[in-house]
């Protein structure tokens, strides 16, 4: 396995699914909507019940949609999607290109329709929602985009049609935004903008997210060791020759450079003198390398001595910006994996609970290996994502304390429990801290605990304009326990990747697409620790006023309950008392449920009793 590459099957399958012209909806990885959508009705619409006034622009669509419906019967299709695109992909198109306008009525500039055989739909953003409501005949869907609970069209098309369903779509219209040719073609956007020529991608985690394939070289890392370079005619990737299957050089499109764009294969160590040949090239003036940026280090001393002096440029790589936007299908497979890890996490914590409060021995070691496998009986579970930090009582208080036969201690009723742990699936990468007591804790540990969870709270509750940063609300965290004298050594999040690595660096300013650790702590030093940590995702917020625009703001994805004995409700406000009750409501009905899809039950006890309102 180490020696061999893998496409990750499961993401482009998915991308396949929205943008093809016709695909089978097996194909997806099978799962609940997301817990943060909610259905959407005709009775949301404005002047659509019997004796409203219609507005003068409301354009009836009954027959055109019943023709398309018709075709789409003639074709064995159950849905067929329309954008708003051109052959090009143009901002703006021309009269006979208005296909959408043409099925909804709508006229603005930027929408999706998606026409189901009982239902019809229409995606905009905020710019054109009263538009919309008015252009729309009282049939359509209006689906506000962004707005907190809106489906997104992967979403209502797998809620909206049964396993084996065929969506349909124009090829010349749709662009895929996921596979590897596409990136290539954004980066040299990119490098076009830079003036740059040649561009050397040394992070693995780069090199694997731009041409869509994952490895096993590195423990708990999907990755495989690599260097590609990318010019504006040319595509390189320096592997050892024996990684590449030949599902994978047909996957590149290896030996196909004549009529499409294809990776060529070179051998690992040969980056070093191809960077040096450059030097006699005329046509190559400017050489991007890696800088250090965040948790990625740049390129090495040597890549960086290969390459000719006079050429040479340092430069954050544009491709970590692009690997850190989480696109829509990318989006929802990271819903997917953290769905599936609460679930294993849940029902595992069940177990431990039960049997250590029943008296069971259980220890650092054993908690650690069971957790593994609880995950590793979800679908499309690869591996950890990191070495698993399973700590009781004083190794909580070592913050990135790993167990082994010499520090291991038993679990018990006496102090608390924190385990900080993640996996790797197809569709996504997970990280997640819960501390728990399965005793009676002290007043300390209660409040020490309650802090954390204050700020937790409150770091991911904030709004903010685009430009917003950690830097810029990492005091949210820390504020519950500065007031008492309290504080944590270290960081309050980080990016993770999708299928890559746990520590995803990522623009230092939040974009909507971004997943990223929300994680305050507490460590007493020979006595206990806490650690509270939830993968949250940047998404926009919808505020009274619009002074200042567009905003964002985060919803969980991990979605484990907190430990109700160790809050204090007295030092929670009560917007916080309220967002508590409100994710645990979210943990109860999401989780709860695929707990017991999955016949889980004792883990599903667990999350009905953990998840009881608190009365504050």
């Amino acid at each position: 396995m180490a020696s061999v590459l893998r496409l990750v099957i499961a993401c482009i399958a998915l991308v396949t699914a929205v943008h093809g012209t016709v695909v089978k909806r097996e194909v997806l990885t099978p799962s609940p909507s997301s817990p943060l959508t909610r259905n959407v009705t005709l009775d949301d619409r404005n002047n659509c019940q019997p004796g409203d006034p219609q507005p003068p622009n409301r354009v009836d669509t009954t027959e055109r949609v019943a023709r398309l419906r018709q075709e789409m019967a003639n074709n064995g299709l159950s849905a067929f999607i329309v954008p708003t695109d051109d052959d090009h992909q143009s901002e703006y198109v021309g009269v006979s290109d208005k296909r959408r306008k043409y099925i909804s009525g709508f006229s603005g500039s930027a929408g999706t329709a998606v026409v189901l055989m009982e239902e019809q739909a229409l995606w905009t953003d905020g710019r054109y929602f009263l538009q919309a409501d008015d252009q729309l005949d009282c049939n359509w869907l209006l689906m506000k985009a962004y707005m907190s609970g809106t489906p997104t069209i992967l979403q209502w098309l797998k809620d909206s049609l049964p396993a084996g369903a065929r969506v349909g779509a124009d090829p010349t219209l749709t662009t895929s935004r996921k596979s590897w040719e596409e990136k290539v073609l954004e980066v040299r956007d990119e490098m076009r903008n830079t003036g740059t020529d040649v561009l050397v991608a040394s992070a693995l985690d780069e090199v694997a997210w731009l041409l869509n394939l994952r490895g096993s070289d590195i423990p708990f890392n999907p990755v495989f060791r690599s260097y590609a370079l990318i010019t504006m005619n040319s595509v390189e990737l320096f592997t050892p020759a024996e990684k590449v299957s030949a599902e994978v050089e047909e996957h590149l499109h290896v030996n196909q450079c004549e009529t499409m764009i294809c990776v060529t294969i070179q051998n690992y160590d040969d980056i070093f003198p191809r960077l040096s040949s450059f030097e006699d090239d005329p046509l190559v003036s400017k050489i991007m390398i890696s800088s250090s940026y965040s948790s990625t280090s740049g390129a090495s001393y040597a890549i960086y001595n290969a390459v000719p002096a006079s050429k040479r440029h340092q430069a954050v790589s544009p491709i970590l910006f692009m690997k850190g936007r989480k696109n829509e299908v990318e989006n929802q497979g990271m819903t997917n994996a953290h769905l599936k890890d609460a679930v294993a996490l849940c029902d595992f914590l069940a177990l431990l609970e039960n049997e250590v409060i029943a008296g069971t021995y259980w220890d650092e070691l054993s908690a650690a290996a069971k957790s593994e496998e609880f995950r590793s009986q979800q679908q499309d579970y690869l591996s950890l994502s990191f070495e698993t930090i399973s700590a009781s009582g004083p190794n909580a208080a070592v913050i990135h304390y790993s167990p082994s036969p010499e520090t291991n201690r038993q679990i018990d009723d006496q102090s608390t429990y924190l385990l900080d742990s993640g996996a790797q699936y197809k569709d996504g990468t997970t990280d997640i801290t819960r501390t728990l007591h399965f005793g009676v804790p002290t007043s300390f540990q209660i409040e020490a605990y309650t802090r954390v969870l204050r700020g937790a709270m409150d770091f991911a509750s904030m709004v903010f304009p685009v430009g917003f940063s950690l830097g810029d609300i990492d005091i949210l965290a820390r504020r519950p326990l500065y007031e008492a004298g309290m504080d944590y050594r270290h960081g309050t999040s980080h990016g993770i990747g999708m299928c890559l690595f746990v520590h995803e660096s990522a623009s230092n300013d939040y974009e909507i697409g971004f997943f990223g650790s929300d994680e305050p702590g507490y460590y007493e030093d020979g006595e206990f620790g806490i650690r509270l940590e939830t993968t949250l995702k940047v998404v926009h917020k919808e505020t009274p006023h619009d002074f200042v625009s567009p905003m964002l703001g985060f919803e969980p994805v991990a979605l484990v309950p907190f430990e109700p004995k160790l809050i204090n409700t007295t030092l929670l406000s009560r917007q916080q008392c309220d967002a508590l009750n409100a994710y645990h409501a979210t943990v109860r009905e999401v989780v709860g449920n695929e707990l017991k899809d999955q016949e889980r039950f004792e883990g599903y006890d667990w999350v009905v009793r953990k998840t009881e309102p608190l009365l504050c």
